[in-house]
């Protein structure tokens, strides 16, 4: 503690810093706001999560639908092997195998067959169908956003980043159905 001498001749205390009180009141809101605050932001970040599947899983849905409409009008009309959806002709990208039902099913090219039997066949279905920054492999790397696995009559593609969140697409009906699991409390 300093001490000077006033205009009025008295000597006064000057003080500096903060008193135990204060140190006590910021410490006990700081302590409030993290337990307010922290739940919070892991709710975001489940939330987050949880729409990158819903999202990608909704363009799966339109990737299918456009993929057999383009099909029904520029290719056999159901069922089809290495038929061209996009891309450059004598490319293999956009050639795409269709089912009896006119669904997408695979990109193997010069493979005759229609039906998915292989993760990678899941996995080329992907590549094929969506033009997309993640990473989608048949095994569980580092680097996969998602692991394309077959799981009759489809394709299951979980999500990487949080345990049970996932979609699967059936080519009998061509319904893409994500699933998201809750986080426990």
């Amino acid at each position: 503690m300093d001490c000077y001498i006033a205009k009025d001749g008295m000597m006064q205390n000057k003080q500096r810093g903060f008193t135990l009180t204060e140190m006590v009141i910021a410490m006990t809101i700081t302590g409030v706001l993290s337990v307010v605050a922290v739940p919070q932001l892991m709710d975001f970040e489940s939330e987050a999560q949880a729409t990158t599947v819903l999202s990608t899983a909704g363009s799966f849905q339109t990737a299918v639908i456009l993929a057999k409409t383009a099909n029904m009008a520029f290719g056999s009309g159901m069922n089809g092997n290495d038929v061209r959806v996009w891309g450059k002709n004598g490319e293999p990208e956009g050639l795409i195998d269709f089912n009896g039902y006119g669904y997408p099913t695979k990109n193997d090219p010069g493979n005759n067959g229609t039906e998915i039997t292989t993760s990678e066949h899941c996995a080329g279905l992907w590549h094929s169908l969506l033009e997309s920054n993640q990473i989608v492999t048949t095994n569980n790397g580092d680097m996969a956003d998602y692991v394309a696995s077959f799981e009759s009559p489809g394709c299951r593609y979980k999500y990487t980043k949080r345990e049970g969140h996932s979609f699967f697409y059936n080519p009998t009906n061509g319904k893409v159905t994500p699933t998201i699991v809750e986080q426990e409390s």
